[in-house]
């Protein structure tokens, strides 16, 4: 029923932006001077809520080329679904967008520019900026108090004590006994022989489980296990981003990751395809967003590009890790040779 109540007042709102902006055109229509206006349907937003957003632009005369807003000037919470043009005349013209937010916190939609092109002339006017007041999806906890419970006295038992100082005694001695034994045989044994370590490729590892997440995601037509699938992809590219770029990925949330990859300068396709697969991912898990199957696929799809650009860009960082990787194991090796000829000595000793 709340889900019903839901989206019939979504599609009021929808409705209404809609006329409320072809009264904004005729509106504008009747003023002479060169201007944009805007109108937000909403003045506070959810994770994943979509509202109506318009601009209507009066110019003073024709123009060959008018650009309005695109996705770069919303800002990163904000991203466009649906644009509609409306056009009264060679002077009034119009878009309306529907956009969804994805932010966590509070948000100004920033000063826009429209730009209206003549010849080698570009004018820019400017609509004013729009604050959004972010409501969480959670519901508050109940924080009253509960009474205090009145304090009780215990009479003092002092065996359970001395039971305990006896038991450690006896497993302090016992301790003893056997790390005297365990470094007698310890003389006596043979030098241990080093064991390197192989170099676990970070790409490779990501296709093994890209793999395996496409293979289990056969089972979403039975189950609907969304949430697992999307954890599953985001936690393997948080994976390899902390292997190759040293960051805290999978400590991290989305926007601290996808700040740390741009001070680490990664390849803007990089950042592009995680922050796709996380945003979505994150809708999934925090804002109860039941996908489709369709959605799911083109998921695994984004994350299986971000493999094939790892492939292509991430190759020398790779190398880089398995030269640090060799050199760590020829430490350690030389640290057991060293160790062994001291046993070697004290043997003789």
């Amino acid at each position: 029923m709340r889900n019903l109540q839901s989206n019939v007042l979504r599609y009021f709102t929808y409705l209404a932006g809609h006329v409320l902006l072809l009264f904004i055109i005729t509106f504008v229509g009747t003023v002479h001077a060169q201007n944009a206006t805007n109108y937000a349907a909403v003045d506070s937003v959810k994770v994943g809520d979509t509202f109506n957003y318009s601009i209507v632009v009066r110019a003073d005369q024709s123009y060959e080329q008018l650009i309005f807003p695109d996705t770069a000037d919303f800002g990163s919470p904000i991203s466009i679904l649906e644009q509609k043009r409306y056009r009264i005349n060679q002077q009034t013209d119009s878009l309306s967008y529907t956009l969804q937010f994805f932010g966590t916190e509070n948000y100004t939609i920033p000063k826009l520019p429209v730009r209206l092109i003549q010849e080698t002339d570009t004018t820019a006017l400017y609509v004013p900026p729009v604050p959004l007041d972010f409501k969480s999806a959670l519901q508050a906890e109940n924080e009253s108090l509960l009474p205090l419970k009145p304090i009780f006295d215990f009479a003092l038992v002092w065996w359970p004590w001395l039971a305990g100082f006896i038991i450690l005694v006896i497993l302090g001695y016992g301790l003893y006994r056997w790390y005297q034994k365990r470094k007698e045989k310890t003389k006596k044994e043979e030098r241990p022989v080093f064991k390197p370590q192989p170099f676990r490729d970070p790409i490779k590892e990501l296709e093994d489980n890209l793999q395996q997440i496409r293979a289990n995601k056969a089972n979403l037509q039975n189950n609907g296990q969304f949430k697992d699938f999307y954890i599953s992809l985001g936690d393997a590219l948080r994976w390899y981003l902390e292997r190759v770029y040293r960051i805290p990925a999978l400590e991290s949330t989305s926007r601290e990751l996808i700040r740390d990859l741009h001070q680490n300068k990664a390849p803007e396709a990089i950042i592009h395809k995680t922050e796709t697969v996380l945003k979505e991912a994150d809708m999934v898990k925090f804002a109860r967003f039941t996908p489709t199957l369709q959605q799911a696929d083109k998921a695994m799809q984004e994350a299986e590009e971000f493999l094939q650009i790892a492939q292509s860009r991430d190759q020398q960082r790779v190398e880089h890790l398995r030269s640090r990787h060799d050199e760590e194991q020829q430490r350690k090796k030389e640290e057991m040779y060293s160790k062994n000829q001291e046993i070697e000595v004290e043997t003789h000793v």
